[in-house]
C-alpha cells in the first residue's frame, strides 16, 4: 500500500507535462489496485468518485477554455484556433509545443480578426492563462483521486 500511494503522489508531478493525462494515470493506478484487492480496499463508491474526478480532470484542459476564453477578448474562432494549434504544436514540439501552438494559433486568428497586434497578444496571454488554469484544475482533480484513495484505504483498513 505505501508503494502504491508513493507512486500516486509522485505521479501528481506529471501535470507539468501537458500531454500526460495525470488524472487518468492516477485513476488507473487506483482502479488496478482496487481490482487486485477485489475492491475490498478501494470500495466501489470510492472507485465511482475517482472515475468522476478522472473524467473532470482529464478533460479540464478542453472545457476550461470555455470558462475563461470567451468574453475575455477572445473570439469563438480563437477558442477553436487554440485547440487546433495545441494539437499541431504537440505534434511539432512535444511537451511545450501544446501551449506554444495554441498561443500562436490564437494570436494569428485574433490578428486576422482585428488587425491589431495588441489585441492578438492579449488573446495569446489569455490563452496561456486559461491553459495554466486547466493544468491546475487537472492537478486538483488528480489530488482528489489520491485523497479519495487514501480515505478508502483508511476506512477499510
Amino acid at each position: 500500500i505505501p508503494i502504491v500511494l508513493a507512486i500516486m503522489i509522485l505521479a501528481l508531478f506529471l501535470v507539468l507535462i501537458p500531454v500526460v493525462p495525470v488524472a487518468a494515470v492516477e485513476w488507473a493506478i487506483a482502479i488496478v489496485f482496487g481490482a487486485l484487492t477485489a475492491f475490498n480496499r478501494v470500495t466501489i463508491p470510492a472507485a465511482i468518485v475517482m472515475t468522476l474526478f478522472m473524467i473532470l480532470g482529464s478533460t479540464s484542459q478542453y472545457w476550461a477554455p470555455f470558462l475563461g476564453l470567451k468574453g475575455k477578448q477572445m473570439s469563438c474562432l480563437g477558442i477553436i484556433a487554440f485547440f487546433v494549434g495545441a494539437i499541431i504544436g504537440t505534434g511539432v514540439l512535444p511537451l511545450i509545443g501544446t501551449v506554444i501552438g495554441g498561443m500562436i494559433a490564437v494570436m494569428i486568428v485574433e490578428f486576422l480578426n482585428t488587425q491589431d497586434w495588441r489585441k492578438a497578444l492579449v488573446g495569446g496571454k489569455v490563452a496561456l492563462q486559461t491553459f495554466i488554469v486547466g493544468m491546475v484544475m487537472e492537478f486538483v482533480f488528480s489530488a482528489m483521486i489520491v485523497a479519495t484513495m487514501i480515505i478508502s484505504l483508511a476506512s477499510t483498513g
